[in-house]
C-alpha cells in the first residue's frame, strides 16, 4: 500500500540511525514503528456501530473492518483496524507481523531475530515474550497505542498468556491462502510526523527498556564486589553498559580495568569508539591491543572494520586475509571488508556496521 510506505519507510529510516548494534534489531524497528504510530497520532476508538468486543463473541455478526490506509486517514480506529494498521506497517520494512484475535481485543506480535536460548539468557523478564517452535514472538495489544509500546507490550503478553491455544494468525502464511487483491482508495498523503518527534518517541522508549534489562545485570555483577573492585569486574560492568548504549559509562568502567591491568579492556574500548562511529580512536585502540594480541581474530577483525571506515582498504584487506586465515566462518560474516577490486578504488557497496 503506497500509503503505508509513504509512512513506515520515513519512520524506519529514522529509527536506523538510532538503533543499538547489541539489541535486537527486529525488536528496535518493532518499537519505532508502534512509536511513529503512536506520535502520527494513531488512536484506538470501539465502532460505533459494532464494537471489535461485541462482534467477537457473536459468529452472526460482520463486523466492517477498515484498510489501513482508511486507518491513516481518521487516524483512528477500533482493535481490528489498528492491529491491521500495524501488521501491515511492520511487513512493509521487512519485520514479519502475526494478528492474534482474542475475544478481549486482537493483539499484533512480530519475532525477534534471535533464538529462544538467546532470549532467555539475554531478557530479564521471559513472561513479556511468546515461544513458538524456537521463534520469539514479542506480542502488542495495539489499543493501547497512546500507552507507548512497553505498556503495550506488557498488556499484549498478560492477555494473550490468558488465552492458551488462542488463534496466531501469520501474515505471510495467510497470504498463500487469501491472495492480495487490488483496492482502490481515495488518494491520501500522511502529513508524516516531524522527525524530532519520531526519534524523541523511538530514544525513550529504548533508554526505559535498556535501563530495565541492563539493571538487574549490573546488579548481580555489584552484588559480587567486595572492597574495591578488580579489572575484571570494571570490565564485566562495561560490558553491561555497552550492551545497551550506554557508551560513557561503559568506557569510565573500562578505562578503570586498563588502569587495573586488566589489557582485555583495551579492546573493549576499542569497540565502543567504533559503536560510536569515532573510527580514528577505534583504529588507534585497536592497534595498541595489536601490540600484545597480534594473532587474536577479535582484534584483527576490529582493526579491519576501523581502517575500513577510514577508507584504508588496502591495510583492509591485508588484515581481512589474516583474520580469514584464523577464522573462515567468522571472515565470512564480514566478507564487505575483502577488496575484490583495485584496493585504492573503494568497493560500491558496504555491509551496515555492527557491533563487535
Amino acid at each position: 500500500d503506497p500509503t503505508m510506505l509513504e509512512l513506515s519507510k520515513y519512520i524506519a529510516g529514522l529509527v536506523r540511525v538510532h538503533t543499538i548494534p547489541e539489541i535486537d534489531k527486529s525488536l528496535q524497528y518493532g518499537m519505532g514503528i508502534f512509536e511513529g504510530l503512536r506520535v502520527y497520532g494513531l488512536v484506538w476508538a470501539p465502532d460505533p456501530a459494532l464494537p471489535y468486543s461485541q462482534a467477537s463473541r457473536d459468529p452472526r455478526q460482520v463486523s466492517y473492518i477498515q484498510f489501513p490506509s482508511q486507518t491513516l486517514s481518521y487516524k483512528s480506529g477500533d482493535s481490528d483496524a489498528l492491529a491491521l494498521a500495524l501488521a501491515e506497517a511492520l511487513e512493509s520494512v521487512a519485520v514479519p507481523a502475526a494478528i492474534v484475535p482474542l475475544p478481549e481485543d486482537v493483539l499484533v506480535a512480530f519475532p525477534l531475530e534471535m533464538t529462544e536460548r538467546q532470549a532467555r539468557a539475554s531478557f530479564s523478564n521471559v513472561d513479556l515474550l511468546v515461544f513458538d517452535s524456537g521463534t520469539v514472538w514479542v506480542p502488542l495489544r495495539v489499543s493501547l497505542i497512546r500507552d507507548g509500546f512497553l505498556r503495550a507490550w506488557q498488556a499484549g503478553a498478560e492477555l494473550w498468556k490468558a488465552h492458551p491455544g488462542a488463534p496466531f494468525v501469520k501474515v505471510e502464511e495467510a497470504w498463500k491462502d487469501f491472495s492480495a487483491i487490488p483496492v482502490t482508495v481515495a488518494d491520501f498523503n500522511p502529513v508524516k510526523p516531524s522527525e524530532e518527534a519520531v526519534t524523541k518517541g523511538f530514544g525513550t522508549v529504548l533508554q526505559r527498556f535498556a535501563q530495565a534489562e541492563s539493571e538487574p545485570k549490573l546488579q548481580r555483577i555489584l552484588a559480587g564486589i567486595t572492597g574495591e573492585p578488580t579489572g575484571s569486574q570494571h570490565n564485566s560492568l562495561g560490558i553491561v553498559y555497552a550492551q545497551y548504549g550506554f557508551y560513557e559509562k561503559a568506557k569510565e568502567q573500562f578505562q578503570k580495568a586498563v588502569d587495573a591491568n586488566y589489557t582485555q579492556a583495551t579492546i573493549n574500548l576499542a569497540n565502543v569508539a567504533f559503536l560510536e562511529k569515532d573510527y580514528a580512536t577505534a583504529a588507534d585502540g585497536f592497534e595498541k591491543a595489536r601490540q600484545s594480541n597480534p594473532t587474536n581474530k577479535n582484534v584483527l577483525l576490529g582493526l579491519a572494520r576501523a581502517r575500513y571506515e577510514l577508507g584504508d582498504y588496502a591495510a583492509t584487506n591485508e588484515l581481512y586475509l589474516k583474520v580469514k586465515a584464523l577464522d573462515p566462518v567468522l571472515a565470512e560474516r564480514f566478507s564487505y571488508l575483502s577488496a575484490q577490486i583495485d584496493p585504492a578504488t573503494p568497493p560500491v557497496a558496504a555491509s551496515p556496521a555492527s557491533g563487535g
